[in-house]
């Protein structure tokens, strides 16, 4: 389990002391994505280079801008508008991740190869369009990538047909239907494949705003499939930074079981898990929630979500309802 957590618990452990909680931290997505250069391409790479010269000159005036702004909406009695650079910022960093589709074969060839693993039929049904839909949604943007020369008219054409496919397989994440399933397959899994190609529509229209967002909306739709298989490397660095407390209180709830001697260790660990997860896709949800309001033109600046550990009353209930269950089992196998 620890393996799979993929860090060293016990060193984990040791550097606890040095996190701090989501609400003492610095909310800035510059500080929360401390490894950016992992998501940059080598042309972006270089035009930094080349423009780091100008950048303190243009950092100044985009400050000042965005001061001007706030102090007119101070004298209005107004909240403040969100910063420009901080939202710049998040833009850069989710279509420049999403934006590696178009450049790097291996990344696309990966991003459709787990979309295909999470979209295996398990049933028929009369539900088959669903698939179909995506499918020729997921092909005609990668024609369109690896095509190059197609004509400016055909390509706008192409994106728009690939934008109403997509768009009606997201749609299974409404209120209605995002617990059921299609032929078999959790319609939250479905809508947040195509969230993720609808990212990478709209980059490929250059709409860098509307690229972030719908990759955010791929964290909301199914958080764990997303932070687990999908995109586990941009959760890590985006939005984990903000869950540390929660890895945090996991690794000392598993040890603190690892060293006991209880008879069902094992179920207590499985319970924990289950709190673990629920937690932690609950505040994955609120921490793209709250970055997606930030990239709606015109907001004011959302309030920072507060994601608390786990209360013992309830962690103890889960725990006492495995033990019960397992009594249970445990009773009627005997009786047999």
């Amino acid at each position: 389990m620890l393996s799979e957590e993929g860090f060293e618990h016990r060193k984990f452990l040791r550097n606890r002391d040095r996190l701090t909680r989501p609400e003492e931290s610095v909310i800035l997505p510059i500080h929360i994505c401390h490894d950016q250069k992992r998501f940059q391409s080598p042309k972006q790479k270089t035009d930094m280079g080349s423009t780091r010269k100008g950048s303190s000159i243009s950092s100044r005036r985009v400050s000042s801008d965005t001061e001007r702004l706030q102090s007119k909406s101070l004298l209005k009695g107004e909240e403040p508008a969100i910063d420009v650079i901080a939202i710049r910022a998040v833009v850069s960093i989710l279509s420049g991740y999403i934006g590696r589709y178009i450049k790097d074969v291996s990344f696309r060839e990966m991003i459709r190869e787990k979309c295909n693993s999470c979209l295996v039929s398990r049933s028929k049904g009369s539900d088959d369009g669903i698939f179909v839909n995506m499918e020729v949604g997921m092909e005609s943007i990668e024609k369109l990538v690896e095509e190059k020369g197609t004509r400016k008219e055909v390509k706008m054409e192409s994106l728009k047909n690939a934008i109403q496919l997509l768009n009606i397989v997201a749609s299974l994440n409404s209120k209605k239907s995002r617990k059921g399933s299609t032929c078999g397959v959790p319609n939250s899994h479905l809508s947040a494949c195509a969230q993720l190609y609808l990212s990478i529509v709209y980059k490929l229209e250059k709409n860098d705003r509307i690229s972030a967002r719908h990759l955010l909306h791929v964290f909301c739709d199914s958080p764990f499939l997303a932070r687990t298989r999908l995109l586990p490397d941009l959760w890590e660095h985006f939005l984990l930074p903000h869950l540390l407390h929660l890895k945090v209180w996991y690794h000392e709830e598993l040890e603190a079981l690892s060293d006991s001697q209880h008879v069902e260790k094992e179920r207590r660990m499985k319970a924990l898990s289950k709190v673990y997860n629920d937690h932690m896709d609950m505040g994955t949800i609120q921490f793209a929630l709250y970055y997606n309001d930030w990239l709606k033109v015109g907001a004011k600046a959302p309030s920072v979500p507060a994601v608390p550990l786990p209360s013992r009353p309830s962690y103890a209930t889960l725990m006492r309802k495995s033990s019960d269950s397992y009594k249970s089992r445990s009773s009627i196998n005997t009786n047999l």
